[in-house]
């Protein structure tokens, strides 16, 4: 007994094939092979006159022919028992392969285990292509009620990514005589490919060149004026309190210049002047008196008093009383 999973994925064998020459490597290609396996997703048994499908319940028939565990799925009628294929007559297993639109596929295989539990005359498996239902004989178990595990190549059937992908796959049998015990049960099918998922081929490999760290970016100063808040929603404003009359500054009252008054010169104490000892007079020399003349007008005042004056003399005391005034006015001024 085998025990298999309803999806299978073995380890990718990638394979790089390039021609090296010096420090330059130009691969033609890289290719990563995938293995993978798929069992059916739902079906159809038409063995008993009317087509039913498949139970997918935890139990049900597709649970049973995900693994290969001796939990089997039986056929609801006999095969046909007139010699030939019935291709009314059949049980089909829809597959929902996934695998990678622009993969290349290597090989294509199917396995198929069940059992007989009488007498076949032959079975077979059919593949849809995408068009037709192809033709892939098998093997029959050599005894009754005996599991039988076969593997068969459907490669050049399922030649493309999408021929895959929708891959349906039929079991019929037939025998010579017909009998109601001529059924199968059926333990385990799978669809089992190996793609290729061509990766870009780039035209040459370019020698690694370090990229150049990038320089840090330079973070801006803050000017040290703050940066400018987003004006607000305008808020209507109440209007604006008139401001105060301003009262005007009362100008500075002129303070009367005093006037000078002017500083008293002090008067210069008038330094002794020299004053010149009088020229001694010259005495004159008496005359004889003459004889008296009669009395002169002059020589009277007002009220008739007599003064004899002698008119040369008096002239002369005249005169040295001006000059005497005028130098003591001179001495003053030179002070």
């Amino acid at each position: 007994m085998t025990i298999r999973h309803g999806l299978r994925m073995t380890a990718a064998s990638v394979t790089i094939a390039g021609l090296c020459a010096g420090l330059l490597c130009i691969p033609p290609s890289i290719f990563a092979d995938t293995s993978a396996s798929f069992v059916p997703a739902s079906g159809t048994d038409a063995t008993s006159g009317s087509a039913a499908a498949l139970t997918t319940t935890p139990t049900g028939d597709i649970a049973r022919l995900a693994v290969s565990d001796d939990s089997r799925m039986a056929s609801d009628g006999p095969w046909p028992g007139t010699g030939a294929y019935d291709e009314t007559a059949y049980i089909e297993f829809a597959f929902v392969p996934s695998i990678p639109g622009d993969s290349t596929p290597v090989s294509v295989t199917l396995t198929n285990e069940y059992r007989r539990a009488t007498v076949l005359t032959a079975a077979k498996l059919e593949v849809w292509d995408g068009n037709v239902w192809q033709d892939i004989a098998i093997s029959l178990p050599s005894a009754i009620n005996t599991d039988f595990s076969e593997t068969v190549d459907v490669s050049s059937i399922l030649d493309t990514a999408g021929k895959i992908n929708g891959a349906k796959v039929r079991f019929l049998a037939y025998r010579d005589t017909p009998a109601a015990s001529a059924t199968t049960s059926h333990d385990f099918i799978s669809l089992n490919v190996v793609y290729t998922a061509a990766m870009p081929t780039p035209s040459d490999t370019p020698t690694l060149t370090p990229s150049p760290t990038p320089e840090p970016t330079e973070t801006p100063t803050p000017s040290a004026m703050p940066s400018e808040t987003p004006t607000p929603t305008v808020t209507p404003t109440p209007s604006e309190t008139p401001e105060p009359t301003e009262t005007p500054t009362p100008s500075a009252t002129p303070m009367p210049t005093p006037s000078v008054t002017p500083t008293a010169t002090p008067t210069a104490s008038p330094r002794p002047s020299y004053t010149p000892s009088p020229s001694p007079t010259k005495t004159p020399t008496p005359t004889p008196r003459s004889t008296p003349k009669p009395p002169h007008d002059n020589d009277h005042d007002d009220h008739g008093i007599h003064f004899p004056i002698h008119q040369p003399e008096y002239h002369r005391s005249i005169g040295h009383l001006i000059k005497s005034c005028f130098d003591k006015i001179g001495g003053l001024f030179h002070r």
